[in-house]
């Protein structure tokens, strides 16, 4: 707290009842200084023509000035910035900014299409009205923008991670903390190769042939989530399970006589990204009545 002597400009011959007349008054300088603080009005002998009250020292003045210890109990949050805390009874409390992430990302934190990020913000209650939103975008996006509303979308449509920082900012000036959020954006599927150690079998009745299955799958983005291989026989008589690539399996080398085209085997593999973007390769073994080629 502070204090402020107020008083009239005075006449040489009414000096003493202006000194008298001296009020004294406790106002808010929006410090926090607990308890009582002493002043004392230190006063200096009058200057005068008149030869009756030149030279007179009024006695000095002590003055205790108690502080209010009930605003104490409310101060605000310290984070943020708070406007006008010096001015006595201005609002200090922060604004809030919501975020809506649409669509959700997925488990794994990926969207694998375009996101649009709404902010909206809102003072406290009994909060001023919010003026106005700021936000900065780093990394696979760059941008930076105040929006002089309570709310504002932003689309992310560059592939990669990028950072968004926002805060908004209310009408006396109190500045929510700045706060973020990571959006990963990843709309390319994998990249998958399949292949097999001979594409045609010749049909011996019924005995097996090994054949290396082969390939890879890579993603540069989000990375590979699963790889799922499986094998479609014509005959739906012999299907192996396949667990990676580089895996060996054997098919029966058995081919109905009136099969003109041979019995075809079709090994897929289906990838899929942490995105949930998928793509599927496929390699196939056929088995011929005859001589193989």
């Amino acid at each position: 707290m502070a204090l402020i002597g107020l008083y009239e400009n005075c006449q040489d011959n009414i000096l003493l009842a202006c000194l008298a007349a001296v009020g004294i008054t406790g106002v808010n300088d929006g410090v926090n200084n607990k308890g009582k603080a002493v002043y004392r009005i230190i006063t200096s002998p009058a200057i005068s023509s008149d030869p009756d009250y030149n030279g007179i020292d009024p006695d000095d003045v002590t003055v205790v000035n108690v502080h209010k210890t009930k605003a104490d109990n409310k101060l605000p949050p310290q984070d943020g910035t708070k406007g006008n805390v010096n001015r006595p009874g201005a609002d200090t409390k922060l604004p809030t900014t919501k975020v809506q992430i649409n669509p959700a990302p997925n488990e794994n934190g990926w969207n694998n299409s375009d996101v649009t990020v709404k902010l909206t913000s809102e003072g406290q209650k009994g909060g001023a009205n919010i003026k106005s939103i700021h936000y900065k975008l780093t990394g696979a996006t760059v941008g930076e923008k105040s929006v002089q509303a309570n709310n504002t979308s932003i689309t992310i449509s560059t592939e990669g991670t990028t950072t968004l920082t926002y805060s908004a900012t209310d009408n006396t000036t109190n500045r929510e903390q700045e706060k973020s959020i990571v959006l990963k954006l990843d709309k390319t599927v994998p990249n998958v190769t399949i292949a097999t150690s001979r594409d045609k079998i010749q049909a011996t009745g019924h005995k097996t042939v090994n054949v290396l299955v082969s390939g890879a799958a890579t993603d540069n983005l989000s990375g590979v989530s699963s790889t799922v291989f499986n094998v479609r026989d014509e005959y739906n008589l012999v299907e192996p399970k396949i667990s990676a690539f580089g895996n060996t399996i054997k098919l029966d080398a058995w081919c109905n006589d009136k099969d003109k085209t041979g019995r075809i085997y079709t090994l897929s593999a289906v990838v899929k990204d942490k995105a949930d973007n998928e793509a599927t390769k496929t390699a196939t073994v056929t088995c011929l009545n005859g001589k193989a080629k």
